[in-house]
This record gives C-alpha cells, structure tokens and sequence, in this order.
C-alpha cells in the first residue's frame, strides 16, 4: 500500500511540474500577443515587445519565488513543530521505559532484600552511616 501511494505522490508530482511548465509557456505566448508580435521574428526581433515580456517574466518570477519562501518557512515551522512534538513522545517512552524497569528490577526485589537486611542486622548499620560525608 505504501509502495502505490510513494508512486502515486511521484505520479502527481510530475503531473503539477508539466501544468506549470504548460501554464507559463502559455502565459509568455500570451504575453507576446497582448503585445501585438504578429509572428515568432516579430516577438524574437522587436526589442519593445522583448523588453515588455522581459519586465512582466521578472516580475512573475519575483512573485513566484515569494511563494517559494512563504512555503519553505512553512515547512520548516511545520518540521520544527513535529520534531518537538516527536521529541516529547521520545521523552514520555523514556520515563515509562525507566519506570518498567523500575518495577520489573527493584520493586519486585524490594522484600526480599528488605528481610535479608532486616535479618543480618544491616539496617542498623546503614542508618548509622552519615549521608552527608
């Protein structure tokens, strides 16, 4: 199922590529008519409608890498926002990770290591120990 989805995503991403190289050979040939070129010498030779096409593909240039920088930061908030958040899974795993451990290790262990101190006298011992030193 991924493997049809991955192809499926690579399939349309191909498709937008061809219909925007499409949609801006077809906005220059318009381009050059609203201009009044009456053939392709005429749009190819006559500096005033070069000039005219050349301000206009600038400009449509400008404004399309604006939107390329208003989605590259998008995106990176979006990555940042799903890194934290994974972050925080990672973190909560963690702890009930340390916390089975916690159980399965030394909570289960307790009584017994408790009675053995209990019958050796070693509570004693240990509460006589200064923590602090």
């Amino acid at each position: 199922m991924k493997k049809v989805k991955a192809l499926l995503l690579k399939k349309w991403r191909y498709i937008t590529i061809y219909v925007i190289l499409i949609v801006l050979l077809i906005t220059i040939f318009i381009l050059f008519k609203v201009n009044h070129a009456s053939g392709i010498m005429d749009a190819l030779t006559n500096t005033e409608i070069l000039s005219k096409v050349y301000y206009i593909t600038q400009i449509m240039t400008s404004i399309a890498v604006i939107i390329g920088g208003v989605i590259g930061i998008w995106q990176y908030t979006l990555t940042t926002r799903a890194e934290r958040i994974k972050m925080n899974v990672d973190r909560i795993q963690k702890a009930i990770d340390l916390a089975e451990y916690y159980k399965i290790n030394i909570l289960d262990n307790y009584s017994v290591i408790y009675s053995v101190f209990q019958k050796c006298d070693l509570l004693k011992i240990i509460n006589k120990i200064d923590r602090e030193k």
